[in-house]
């Protein structure tokens, strides 16, 4: 009877120092795993604050090259617009008016029509043997300067209005009054040809060196 309380006795110890060790490492497990939660909250805090402290600066880049970019789209805009062939003339229709044109119109006369306002060839007519299509072409650049000037067939045998149609074409196609494009764009159109207008470039540039 004695043995068998003994062996009880054993089994309960024995239990009871399993239990106590099974409870502390349950303890340490518990405050390990407390640890690390602590460790790894307070690293995401850290980067959460350092890409909070980088966001703005990136914000502020895109910021900086968004504007940049409507800089450049605003300049590409205007830089377009300002090469436009159809208007160029539009902005400087006195610009030809502060140039001395005597000599090239004079050239242009001589070898148009030797100085001659009554001159016919086919369809040109005048010292400067105008066209109708010029004419046309002189009230459509009129009408985008809205003014109410407009000039008739009739004017192109008059030497006054034959130059002051000269002036209008030039300011239009030829806003730089380059001398040789004038002479050229008169015989040969606003998309004249080098080839075709070079005896009549020569012809009229003779003259002018002889005046």
């Amino acid at each position: 009877m004695r043995k068998l309380e003994n062996i009880v006795l054993s089994c309960f110890f024995v239990l009871l120092f399993n239990a106590l060790n099974a409870s502390a490492k349950t303890d340490n497990s518990v405050d390990f795993l407390k640890n690390n939660v602590v460790s790894s909250s307070k690293n995401n805090q850290k980067s959460s604050s350092k890409d909070n402290a980088i966001a703005p600066t990136s914000t502020n880049t895109e910021v900086v090259l968004n504007k940049n970019a409507e800089q450049n789209v605003c300049e590409g805009s205007d830089h377009s617009e300002a090469l436009d062939v159809d208007t160029i003339g539009d902005n400087i229709p006195d610009s030809v008016t502060h140039f001395d044109w005597s000599r090239v119109m004079t050239g242009i006369i001589q070898v148009e029509s030797k100085g001659n306002p009554k001159a016919v060839s086919g369809l040109s007519v005048g010292v400067m043997q105008i066209t109708p299509v010029l004419v046309s072409d002189c009230n459509r650049i009129l009408r985008r300067r809205r003014s109410k000037k407009r000039f008739s067939l009739k004017d192109r045998w008059s030497v006054a209005r034959s130059k002051e149609m000269f002036l209008i074409f030039q300011s239009f196609y030829n806003p730089l009054n380059d001398i040789e494009r004038a002479i050229r764009s008169w015989n040969g159109g606003s998309h004249f040809s080098i080839k075709r207008t070079q005896h009549y470039f020569e012809k009229v540039l003779a003259i002018m060196k002889a005046l």
